[in-house]
């Protein structure tokens, strides 16, 4: 029998993840410049002092992002449940 491991979408933790690793470096790396550079409309929230502001600018471009690439987000679900 094949191992079988369910991955699953979680817009939640997106918000956390982004909200806890956008100001974050460590160890020599900067976690939030690796974030901008792959979603660059994030560079202006990264900037924010605010934590109130920037959670809910966070909050509205992960939203907006999960609407523009649904589809594609589950596509690739799919793909990573079969590999």
């Amino acid at each position: 029998m094949r191992p079988f491991v369910k991955f699953r979408i979680s817009i939640k933790l997106d918000y956390k993840t982004c909200f806890n690793f956008l100001n974050l470096k460590s160890a020599g790396i900067d976690f939030g410049k690796n974030i901008v550079s792959l979603h660059p409309q994030l560079r202006r929230i990264k900037k924010n002092k605010n934590k109130i502001t920037k959670k809910r600018a966070i909050f509205f471009y992960i939203n907006h992002f999960y609407n523009l690439h649904n589809n594609e987000l589950k596509k690739t679900l799919e793909l990573f449940e079969k590999e």
